[in-house]
């Protein structure tokens, strides 16, 4: 029996992939970094300052970058939509709680905007790896983590799952932030259209 769901945010709930895509191109070319197409895209959704890191941007520009991003995000928020099927997750007896690599300042505005309501909502400076974020509220939840479900947008996040040793859903659609055939390959344990389904597997 599931009694907690962890919620991933940005491409799972929240329609932000074409926001933070466009300005993070934008504030690539203003410092003069061209970065490879392939290179971009396989860390695309990564924490910003790891995501920066990898593409080999300075220190100094990563503070830059990550500050006006953020103003942009702040002043911006109300244009990211409800993905599809998302406010379902209302609905759900289970307890819910979001995990996101966003800052959780942003969460908060993003969520209230969008009328999505958790128990807990754990930004991205809050911690440094998230499958070990998910193992600390399985502990604080006092449950076990095969009654614990993780669900998120990218390969990756079947991974965390997988560490955490929970059971995993990918949502694959035109918001995920991987293609379905990465999501596939990630074979995680159940992978859906719409979070709709959910109530199907839960």
């Amino acid at each position: 029996m599931i009694k907690l769901i962890v919620f991933d945010l940005d491409g799972t709930l929240a329609d932000a992939k074409k926001i933070y895509l466009k300005q993070y191109k934008l504030m690539l070319e203003k410092y003069n970094y061209k970065i490879s197409k392939n290179l971009f895209k396989k860390h695309f959704g990564k924490k910003l300052p790891l995501f920066l890191k990898i593409l080999g941007v300075k220190r100094i520009d990563i503070l830059k970058i990550r500050k006006e991003i953020n103003k942009f995000v702040i002043e911006h928020y109300k244009k990211i939509k409800l993905i599809p099927g998302a406010s379902s997750i209302q609905g759900l007896k289970q307890r819910k709680i979001l995990i996101s690599n966003s800052m959780s300042n942003f969460a908060r505005l993003i969520c209230k905007n969008l009328k999505l309501r958790f128990e807990k909502i754990i930004g991205g400076e809050q911690f440094n790896r998230k499958e070990q974020e998910i193992k600390k509220q399985i502990e604080l939840y006092h449950v076990k983590p095969k009654e614990t479900v993780y669900i998120g947008d990218r390969a990756e996040d079947c991974d965390y799952a997988r560490k955490a040793g929970c059971i995993s859903v990918l949502v694959s659609n035109k918001y995920s932030w991987n293609s379905h055939k990465k999501l596939l390959e990630a074979q995680p344990d159940f992978l859906i259209e719409n979070l709709g389904e959910l109530k199907k597997i839960l």
